[in-house]
């Protein structure tokens, strides 16, 4: 992953080398720092897990990493061989496509997606092979004892016996033959084409499966694809309702831009730091909590019950 350089946000000049002080206007850096170092940070957090065989704790973290910076491209990679590992084959080649729309060069991306797409279409054939030789096999068995039915020879009955009568011979008009109209064939219109299937309804149930608080969101289905918008308490619901949209049989891509963190009201006993623990998965966001909430937070340390806090 490639190292970003920090600038001030007053001055736009980078800290001098080794520390977090800003040269002109003697400003500490170190929380911007800190905030645009979390992808990396939750990346390598992943990568971590994943070696040491928590994958789903790793999906966790390295969702966390594309949700902060989504141009980073090895989350995306590291991701499709998450779920390759788990063999969930559809979800690794959805992953790869994001690889591939970032890279469209990537020729182990590449490389990816075609040997999930190889696995996902082995694991239907599997599926329905089982089901298809129970059908044939009952189906033989039945038409077994009806074919044997069929093949006995069957009585011949006793025919009268035949008396030969001569006809009586009468002259018949010969038929004039007329013409008979043919009907000029009708042009074959052309077969319109099918629409998508109804996503929506699947979207949703899965989205009530995962959480309660998924129920309430707006689901609008554009082709294969899906687009989310509601509110959610936490982050981490954002990222889950994603990964339980691409689940759903039939869905090419998600949409979440239109998924936002709801505002949260300050409780007896809260700091910022654990609002950003509860609502972004890590207290040491609370700096971001901050500056979104600057004009009624003074200082960071005193903050009331009752408040009513911005997430960004």
């Amino acid at each position: 992953m490639q190292k970003r350089t920090i600038l001030c946000p007053t001055c736009g000049v980078p800290p001098r080398p080794g520390t977090t002080i800003c040269p002109q206007c003697k400003e500490d850096l170190a929380a911007l720092i800190h905030l645009q170092s979390l992808p990396a940070i939750y990346y390598n957090e992943g990568v971590r897990l994943a070696g040491e065989g928590q994958l789903d704790a790793a999906i966790a973290r390295l969702l966390l990493a594309v949700g902060r910076d989504p141009s980073l491209v090895a989350p995306y990679a590291m991701l499709a061989r998450l779920y390759a590992r788990k063999r969930l084959w559809r979800e690794a080649a959805s992953w790869w496509r994001e690889v591939l729309a970032r890279e469209p060069e990537n020729a182990a991306a590449r490389a990816g997606l075609t040997e999930a797409l190889r696995r996902e279409a082995a694991r239907r054939r599997e599926r329905w092979a089982i089901p298809l030789g129970a059908f044939l096999a009952g189906a033989v068995l039945i038409a077994v004892p009806a074919g044997a039915r069929l093949l006995r020879p069957l009585p011949q009955p006793t025919r009268p016996p035949i008396v030969a009568i001569a006809p009586t011979l009468r002259p018949t008009a010969t038929p004039v033959p007329t013409a008979t109209p043919t009907a000029s064939p009708s042009p074959t219109p052309a077969p319109s084409p099918s629409p998508p299937p109804d996503l929506s309804r699947a979207v949703a149930q899965a989205l009530r499966r995962e959480h309660e608080a998924l129920a309430g969101f707006t689901v609008t289905q554009d082709g294969l694809g899906i687009r989310l918008a509601g509110q959610v308490p936490a982050m981490h619901l954002k990222y889950r309702a994603e990964a339980a949209v691409r689940r759903v049989r039939g869905v090419s891509w998600v949409d979440t831009s239109g998924v936002r963190l709801a505002p949260y009201v300050v409780q007896p006993g809260d700091s910022l730091f654990a609002i950003a623990q509860r609502t972004y998965g890590d207290g040491r966001l609370w700096p971001a909590l901050f500056a979104a909430n600057a004009d009624q937070i003074a200082n960071p340390n005193l903050i009331y019950p009752g408040q009513v806090l911005r997430l960004v």
